[in-house]
């Protein structure tokens, strides 16, 4: 391949005279007229030299200073005389920058450029190896979770703080096809690999499913067949797909979407990206193996919540991060009115079938970010993380009045519940976990005492 050589100049006779040489000694010549096309020559890795000249016109000498704000290190010959050659020697010091007079002879010239060419490739493995251990103990020390959601909003706040993105998101697999389709309209109906829960919206900046539906339909028909299961970014428009490749499986567990990203800030992360493919994909590989082998330990076989075991966990660690980002989150604290009887009259298989259908309506209940137990018996807890009194409150109304509305038909048997809720908060009611469960067990006691059917907060 051609080395690539692009000018900036406002004395064309000078300037064609170097670009007749280089073209004559197996150089590729590029004169972009814009700030835009320098960035794109660079950010395709195709450039790797700048001529420019000395700046008697203003249009020039702004595109050179916008240049070398973004890229104070690239290669660059300063060619000829002028009233702002003396300031711009003072400025382009160093061994990346060196000045020639316009009709330096052709083999000195020759000499220079092959140099700072040399002299750029150099820097730019460096950089590379410089980049790849810099990551290497960021992602360690960022990525340190084996929370799927959490490695998700890491990974997106990373990207966006290397690439400067107008906005990246995460698409998990099949993710793509899901907002394409924008299932999250009708996520009531979805079936169960459609489920709103799996490809919840996560980006680095605000967003709506909407604006993520918008950007994929309009570069959809410009997707070639089966893209999303290569092992290499896709880029289309100003759109980049990064897959996230496991190392053992080689599955992929993912895609990084960055929208119009500033790749040409830094050209050593164009090298990097295949390194950050893999190393992040070992990171959802492992955090995907941990989620399978907790769920073995987690997960209430009958209701697919979780049970007491996970509690405490969730617990300890959504108090610590409240108190770091000083937040809320509550706890619910739920029991069947006058279930003993469903069991003592139905038995107890149609119990276990009105329990299942139970923990499907706290399902639809349950975001992304929050988290649903089985407590014991026909006791279930929610923890709605990021929610206050007040919210919680809503919800847990939500849910009280689907519950009391539905009916629960096993075969031939019809059966009308009602549920006793019980709310509280941190910090406002408690700080630790064994305060805010005993509190929100209360007032769900409170409410059962009193009346049943209904949704009391701790106070």
């Amino acid at each position: 391949m051609k080395t690539r050589i692009i000018f900036l100049d406002d004395e064309p006779k000078t300037a064609h005279r170097l670009q007749e040489i280089l073209e004559s000694h197996g150089f590729s010549v590029g004169t972009p007229r814009t700030l835009e096309e320098a960035f794109k020559e660079v950010n395709s890795n195709r450039a790797e030299l700048l001529i420019h000249s000395a700046h008697r016109t203003k249009t020039y000498s702004e595109l050179c200073d916008n240049f070398f704000n973004q890229y104070p290190q690239f290669p660059s010959l300063h060619s000829g005389t002028g009233p702002d050659s003396e300031s711009y020697e003072r400025n382009l010091r160093g061994t990346f920058h060196q000045k020639m007079r316009p009709l330096t002879p052709e083999k000195e010239f020759l000499k220079r450029v092959r140099r700072l060419v040399f002299l750029g490739r150099l820097s730019r493995q460096n950089a590379v190896l410089t980049k790849t251990v810099k990551l290497q103990n960021r992602i360690d020390h960022i990525f340190e979770t084996l929370d799927f959601n959490e490695l998700k909003e890491k990974t997106v706040n990373f990207f966006d703080e290397e690439f400067k993105a107008k906005n990246v998101y995460f698409l998990s697999t099949g993710g793509y096809g899901h907002y394409l389709q924008e299932m999250w309209k009708v996520a009531s109906v979805a079936p169960t690999d459609q489920n709103p829960t799996k490809h919840s919206l996560c980006s680095s900046k605000a967003s709506t499913e909407a604006e993520l539906s918008g950007l994929l339909s309009k570069i959809s028909d410009r997707l070639t067949t089966g893209w999303e299961l290569r092992n290499s970014r896709t880029t289309v428009g100003n759109i980049t797909f990064i897959p996230l490749v496991g190392n053992q499986s080689k599955k992929i567990f993912g895609h990084v979407m960055l929208v119009e990203p500033l790749l040409y800030g830094d050209q050593s992360l164009e090298k990097v990206l295949p390194y950050l493919t893999r190393v992040l994909g070992r990171h959802f590989e492992h955090t995907q193996n941990f989620a399978n082998a907790k769920s073995l330990n987690y997960m209430d076989d009958l209701t697919e919540l979780y049970n007491q075991r996970y509690l405490k966990l969730v617990l300890d660690k959504e108090i610590n991060r409240s108190a770091r980002t000083n937040s809320a989150f509550s706890v619910l604290f739920m029991d069947i009115d006058h279930f003993k009887q469903v069991n003592d009259t139905r038995g107890h298989v149609v119990g276990s079938r009105v329990l299942i259908e139970m923990s499907k309506i706290l399902h639809q209940h349950i975001r992304v970010t929050d988290y649903g137990f089985r407590y014991g018996g026909d006791e279930f807890i929610l923890i709605l993380v990021g929610s206050d009194s007040n919210q919680s409150l809503g919800v847990a109304e939500r849910i009280r009045k689907q519950v009391e509305a539905s009916t629960f038909q096993v075969e031939d048997i019809k059966i009308r519940l009602t549920l006793s809720i019980g709310i509280a908060t941190y910090p406002d009611h408690a700080t630790t976990k064994e305060e805010i469960l005993e509190l929100a067990d209360r007032a769900m006691y409170c409410g059962k005492n009193k009346s049943r059917n209904v949704v009391y907060v701790a106070s």
